[in-house]
């Protein structure tokens, strides 16, 4: 799903339906799924600080598993949007 949806982002870069899909994918993806930063990373460097995307990291990073190594970035990512 991931490569398919990066792959139009890249051509449609905020392109609202494309948006739309990923914001539910998002939603229904599970904390574990190893695409899940990518497409919500995506989605915050074109909306840094967006209020649904930031409720969204957060609540990744309270479902994703300790050892994950993305858990990081996002961290940064949602500080950053912050400021």
């Amino acid at each position: 799903w991931q490569y398919i949806w990066q792959a139009l982002w890249k051509e449609k870069p905020g392109d609202e339906a494309l948006m739309a899909l990923a914001t539910t994918w998002l939603g229904e993806a599970p904390a574990e799924h190893g695409s899940w930063k990518y497409v919500w990373e995506a989605l915050w460097k074109e909306t840094p600080g967006d209020e649904a995307l930031t409720a969204q990291g957060r609540t990744w990073l309270s479902e994703a598993p300790a050892g994950n190594i993305k858990r990081t970035a996002i961290e940064r990512m949602l500080l950053k949007g912050k400021s």
